[in-house]
């Protein structure tokens, strides 16, 4: 007889393997970082056709530091059945599998969440805590204040800004489980904000995105409200005279800047730039 809960230590990569292949409808995962090598161990192990729901963290900074990679985004959503959202402040570990069992870990979905780092979670087979955490899964996913749904153009736009970083200094190269340690430090501002600069975001937007985020550079502070991107609507107005419905657009490329990891909404019209 299946235990209900079972304690699980690094690796649980085998486990994890052995799950996804029972798993017939649908898995589910919250994991704010993302590795391209841990996706095609998921694939891997399939052995029926399941829709996926992914939470996860799209910033920019989470791929320029290769905290994730935007190639396992890209993998995921090139397979049928696939939704991903973004939630700039996930910080769970939850992967559930069908109805039948959950894990709740603090390993992320990336080779030193399964194999290398020292992690601890709990397997749990009890329906009742089950259909708890997947009702907590759904809450997060349809929460339009703090999931937006990353899109192929949202990926696009990361690849434009992402592919103009410079090719990283040989002689702070380091090895891969160093830079695995670094995600246990404590949270600041530079493990969130793209280091990279406005510039190179320029480089990689067009037309109305890229109008809307050169207003955000003349914004002085880090956080900066609704009220006072509208206060361009002059400016934009003359770059587009064919659009007369200029403050609806503002809020729609705002809200592509969100999806993209560049701004971050905290609530009742202020947002906060996440970029340096």
């Amino acid at each position: 007889m299946l235990q209900d809960f079972e304690l699980l230590q690094t690796p649980w990569i085998d486990r994890f393997q052995s799950l996804i292949g029972e798993t017939k409808s649908r898995f589910m995962f919250a994991s704010p970082f993302i590795k391209k090598s841990a996706v095609k161990t998921m694939w891997d192990a399939r052995k029926n056709d399941f829709g996926v729901v992914g939470l996860t963290s799209f910033k920019l900074r989470s791929f320029e530091r290769g905290a994730s990679d935007l190639d396992a985004i890209k993998n995921l959503l090139s397979k049928q059945d696939v939704v991903l959202k973004n939630l700039p402040r996930i910080h769970s570990k939850v992967y559930l599998f069908d109805s039948f069992a959950a894990i709740v870990t603090s390993g992320n979905l990336t080779p030193g969440g399964l194999v290398r780092n020292l992690e601890l979670g709990m397997l749990i087979r009890d329906k009742q805590l089950i259909e708890g955490i997947g009702e907590y899964l759904d809450t997060l996913k349809n929460n339009p204040e703090e999931a937006s749904l990353i899109t192929n153009e949202v990926v696009k736009d990361a690849e434009n800004i992402l592919k103009n970083l410079p090719p990283p200094d040989q002689k702070e190269s380091r090895h891969l489980d160093e830079l695995d340690r670094e995600l246990f430090r404590v949270d600041t501002l530079e493990d969130e904000v793209f280091q990279g600069g406005s510039e190179l975001i320029l480089n990689g937007l067009s037309g109305w995105k890229r109008d809307v985020f050169e207003c955000l550079t003349q914004i002085p502070k880090q956080t900066f409200s609704l009220e006072e991107l509208y206060g361009f609507e002059s400016f934009l107005t003359k770059l587009h005279p064919e659009n007369q419905h200029v403050k609806d657009k503002v809020r729609q490329q705002l809200q592509h800047l969100r999806d993209l990891g560049i701004v971050e909404f905290l609530g009742r019209g202020v947002y906060k730039k996440l970029w340096v």
